[in-house]
Protein backbone atom coordinates (compact mmCIF):
# COMPACT_ATOMS: atom_id res chain seq x y z
CA UNK A 1 0.00 0.00 0.00
CA UNK A 2 1.18 3.42 -0.75
CA UNK A 3 -0.59 6.53 1.11
CA UNK A 4 -0.45 9.52 -1.14
CA UNK A 5 0.34 13.14 0.24
CA UNK A 6 -0.25 16.59 -1.00
CA UNK A 7 2.23 19.45 -1.21
CA UNK A 8 1.20 20.38 2.58
CA UNK A 9 2.09 17.28 3.57
CA UNK A 10 -1.98 16.01 3.94
CA UNK A 11 -3.22 12.39 2.96
CA UNK A 12 -4.50 12.58 0.08
CA UNK A 13 -5.64 9.22 -1.10
CA UNK A 14 -4.29 5.75 -1.04
CA UNK A 15 -3.29 3.50 -3.44
CA UNK A 16 -3.35 -0.49 -3.51
CA UNK A 17 -1.50 -3.70 -5.46
CA UNK A 18 -5.13 -4.17 -7.04
CA UNK A 19 -5.33 -0.68 -8.01
CA UNK A 20 -1.77 -0.76 -9.82
CA UNK A 21 -3.01 -4.26 -11.42
CA UNK A 22 -6.18 -2.98 -12.53
CA UNK A 23 -4.25 -0.02 -14.32
CA UNK A 24 -2.04 -2.41 -16.15
CA UNK A 25 -5.25 -5.57 -16.69
CA UNK A 26 -8.15 -3.46 -16.56
CA UNK A 27 -11.43 -3.86 -13.82
CA UNK A 28 -10.44 -6.83 -11.50
CA UNK A 29 -14.09 -7.96 -9.95
CA UNK A 30 -14.30 -9.73 -6.76
CA UNK A 31 -16.62 -11.68 -4.99
CA UNK A 32 -20.17 -9.71 -5.79
CA UNK A 33 -18.82 -6.60 -7.37
CA UNK A 34 -21.13 -6.34 -10.23
CA UNK A 35 -19.63 -4.80 -14.14
CA UNK A 36 -18.91 -0.90 -14.07
CA UNK A 37 -20.58 -0.36 -17.21
CA UNK A 38 -23.42 -3.03 -18.27
CA UNK A 39 -24.62 -3.02 -22.00
CA UNK A 40 -28.52 -2.51 -22.44
CA UNK A 41 -28.16 -2.50 -26.11
CA UNK A 42 -25.75 -0.98 -28.60
CA UNK A 43 -26.83 2.67 -27.74
CA UNK A 44 -27.83 2.06 -24.08
CA UNK A 45 -25.61 1.27 -21.11
CA UNK A 46 -26.20 1.79 -17.41
CA UNK A 47 -22.77 2.90 -15.33
CA UNK A 48 -21.44 2.72 -11.94
CA UNK A 49 -20.95 6.86 -11.05
CA UNK A 50 -17.13 6.13 -10.30
CA UNK A 51 -16.61 4.64 -14.15
CA UNK A 52 -13.88 7.36 -15.74
CA UNK A 53 -15.50 8.85 -18.51
CA UNK A 54 -12.74 7.82 -21.09
CA UNK A 55 -14.65 4.10 -20.39
CA UNK A 56 -18.03 5.69 -21.53
CA UNK A 57 -16.67 7.09 -24.55
CA UNK A 58 -15.20 4.31 -25.64
CA UNK A 59 -18.02 1.62 -24.77
CA UNK A 60 -20.33 3.62 -26.54
CA UNK A 61 -18.00 5.63 -29.27
CA UNK A 62 -19.08 8.71 -28.04
CA UNK A 63 -17.36 12.13 -26.98
CA UNK A 64 -18.29 13.25 -23.65
CA UNK A 65 -15.81 16.20 -22.44
CA UNK A 66 -13.13 15.82 -19.52
CA UNK A 67 -13.01 18.87 -17.10
CA UNK A 68 -10.78 20.02 -15.13
CA UNK A 69 -13.07 19.72 -12.44
CA UNK A 70 -14.33 16.02 -13.15
CA UNK A 71 -12.92 12.85 -14.65
CA UNK A 72 -16.07 10.16 -13.70
CA UNK A 73 -19.46 10.13 -15.39
CA UNK A 74 -20.71 11.52 -11.48
CA UNK A 75 -18.89 14.30 -11.81
CA UNK A 76 -19.79 15.22 -15.32
CA UNK A 77 -23.61 15.11 -14.20
CA UNK A 78 -23.01 17.46 -11.19
CA UNK A 79 -21.07 20.06 -13.41
CA UNK A 80 -23.73 19.93 -16.18
CA UNK A 81 -26.46 20.58 -13.48
CA UNK A 82 -24.04 23.06 -11.19
CA UNK A 83 -26.02 21.43 -8.28
CA UNK A 84 -27.05 18.23 -6.49
CA UNK A 85 -28.68 15.76 -9.16
CA UNK A 86 -32.03 13.84 -7.81
CA UNK A 87 -32.51 10.11 -8.64
CA UNK A 88 -34.77 10.03 -12.30
CA UNK A 89 -33.44 13.59 -13.17
CA UNK A 90 -32.30 13.70 -17.18
CA UNK A 91 -29.72 15.75 -18.78
CA UNK A 92 -29.00 16.29 -22.74
CA UNK A 93 -25.60 16.55 -24.18
CA UNK A 94 -25.64 16.78 -27.95
CA UNK A 95 -26.83 12.97 -28.92
CA UNK A 96 -26.66 11.77 -25.56
CA UNK A 97 -28.97 11.36 -22.66
CA UNK A 98 -27.93 10.97 -19.22
CA UNK A 99 -29.99 9.70 -16.18
CA UNK A 100 -29.23 9.59 -12.83
CA UNK A 101 -30.65 6.00 -12.18
CA UNK A 102 -29.45 5.77 -8.53
CA UNK A 103 -28.75 8.60 -6.24
CA UNK A 104 -27.99 8.04 -2.11
CA UNK A 105 -27.78 10.79 -0.42
CA UNK A 106 -25.76 13.01 -2.90
CA UNK A 107 -23.83 10.49 -4.31
CA UNK A 108 -25.10 9.62 -7.81
CA UNK A 109 -24.77 5.67 -7.84
CA UNK A 110 -25.23 4.53 -11.22
CA UNK A 111 -26.13 6.23 -14.64
CA UNK A 112 -28.09 5.52 -17.74
CA UNK A 113 -26.47 6.94 -20.89
CA UNK A 114 -28.21 6.81 -24.17
CA UNK A 115 -27.09 7.44 -27.31
CA UNK A 116 -29.71 8.98 -30.07
CA UNK A 117 -28.04 7.21 -33.13
CA UNK A 118 -31.12 8.34 -35.08
CA UNK A 119 -30.52 12.37 -34.39
CA UNK A 120 -26.93 12.01 -35.68
CA UNK A 121 -27.86 10.19 -38.93
CA UNK A 122 -30.48 12.50 -39.48
CA UNK A 123 -27.76 15.66 -39.71
CA UNK A 124 -25.66 14.07 -41.71
CA UNK A 125 -28.18 13.50 -44.20
CA UNK A 126 -29.28 17.08 -44.02
CA UNK A 127 -26.07 18.71 -44.63
CA UNK A 128 -24.50 16.24 -47.72
CA UNK A 129 -20.88 17.71 -48.52
CA UNK A 130 -20.63 18.72 -51.75
CA UNK A 131 -24.16 19.46 -53.07
CA UNK A 132 -25.59 22.65 -52.48
CA UNK A 133 -27.86 25.08 -54.84
CA UNK A 134 -25.99 27.42 -56.88
CA UNK A 135 -27.59 31.03 -57.38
Amino acid sequence: MVIVIDEFGATEGLITMEDLLEEIVGEILVGDEEHPVEFIGDTEVVVRGDVNIDEVNEALDIDLPEGEEFETIAGFLFNRAGRLVEQGEEFDYENVTLRAEQVENTRIQKVRVTVDRDTIDSVEEESPVGEGEID
